[in-house]
C-alpha cells in the first residue's frame, strides 16, 4: 500500500464534499453525538460515509460493526445483512490496512486523527482519500470503538501526473520562450 498523508497529495485537493464529510464526523464527536451510535444496524442516513470499528488485540482482529450506506456501496458491502466481521475480511486489503492504521493511531493518541493522501488499490488504480478516526470509548465492558469517516475518488494515473503539462501548454511555452522545456 502506498500512502501519502501530506496535504496536497498528487492529484490535487479532495473535493469540498470529502472535506465536509470528515469535518461533519469531527463535529458530531465534539457535540457528543458519536457516543450514542448504534452497533447493531445501519448508521443514520446523515452519516453515509461513516463506519464503526470495535478494536481488537492485535489490531488485525478488529471488527467492522456498522457502516453508512455510501461506505457500503463503495466497498460492495451488504446493505441488508450487517454482521460484525473482521475488517480484513470485509474490505479490500489496501483499504483495510489504511483503516486499521488510522484506528490504531486514534487509539494510541486518545483523540481524533485525520488522514488524507493517495492510495494504490490492488488493481493498480489510484485513489485520493480523506479519512477521520475518532475514539468513542467503551460500552458495557466491550472493546474500545472507533467512529470513522472515509471518502475517496479516482486519482489521475501516476504516469499522467508525472508526464507534465498537456501538449497545448508545451507548444505555447515553446512559442513564448523559444525552446522546449
Amino acid at each position: 500500500m502506498k500512502t501519502s498523508d501530506a496535504p496536497g497529495a498528487k492529484g490535487g485537493p479532495a473535493p469540498a464534499e470529502d472535506r465536509r464529510e470528515v469535518d461533519r464526523a469531527l463535529r458530531r464527536w465534539q457535540a457528543g453525538e458519536a457516543d450514542g451510535v448504534a452497533l447493531d444496524g445501519p448508521l443514520p442516513a446523515e452519516w453515509p460515509h461513516c463506519f464503526v470499528v470495535a478494536l481488537g488485540d492485535p489490531i488485525e482482529r478488529s471488527r467492522l460493526l456498522a457502516y453508512g450506506n455510501a461506505f457500503a456501496r463503495a466497498f460492495g458491502l451488504s446493505l441488508e445483512t450487517r454482521r460484525p466481521r473482521h475488517v480484513v475480511q470485509q474490505l479490500p486489503s489496501t483499504i483495510a490496512r489504511l483503516i486499521l492504521a488510522g484506528c490504531d493511531e486514534a487509539r494510541r493518541q486518545g483523540g481524533p486523527v485525520r488522514r488524507e493522501g493517495r492510495i494504490e488499490r490492488e488493481n493498480g488504480t489510484g485513489e485520493l482519500y480523506r479519512a477521520a478516526f475518532i475514539p468513542l470509548g467503551r460500552q458495557d465492558g466491550a472493546a474500545p470503538r472507533i467512529l470513522g469517516s472515509f471518502n475517496s475518488r479516482p486519482a489521475a494515473p501516476a504516469a499522467a501526473a508525472a508526464a507534465g503539462p498537456p501538449q497545448f501548454w508545451r507548444r505555447l511555452r515553446e512559442r513564448v520562450f523559444g525552446t522546449p522545456q
